[in-house]
């Protein structure tokens, strides 16, 4: 997703995104890494500070808890996307399954859980909670 990370639909200056939540527990359910690329808007309201810093916290968090990560370099207009999409593919070259069983209760649950390797030197990317599916 490339996005300035702006809600233009709820306005306001608050630093809690109430949408962020949801969508975030939407990929979650679905399995979805939610990559994000910072890029700025082109009117007065992406040029404060305040907001810009909001917007990229948000596309941060985004991204972070659906096991993906977020790009952007300050506040400016990236000088070439292509470094982004190259590292990106990278990852989803080297992606895996991972499954496992739980009981998600009678509405199903999130639930975190935590990957290790005995490989020295192995990063994992992976969302902050799974959701367990209803038994």
């Amino acid at each position: 997703m490339i996005s300035s990370g702006v809600d233009y639909f709820r306005g306001g200056f608050d630093p809690i995104d109430p949408d962020l939540d949801s969508t975030v527990e939407q990929a979650q359910k679905k399995n979805i890494n939610i990559w994000t690329i910072y890029y700025p808007d082109s009117g007065h309201v992406g040029r404060r500070f305040f907001r810009v810093f909001n917007s990229q916290s948000n596309l941060s968090r985004l991204s972070e808890e659906t096991g993906a990560e977020s790009y952007y370099l300050g506040s400016g207009v990236p000088v070439d996307l292509k470094p982004y999409f190259e590292e990106i593919q990278g990852h989803l070259e080297n992606q895996y399954l991972l499954s496992f069983a739980g009981n998600g209760g009678n509405k199903g649950k999130f639930t975190r859980i935590r990957v290790t390797t005995e490989m020295p030197h192995v990063e994992f990317m992976l969302p902050a909670s799974v959701f367990l599916p209803p038994q």
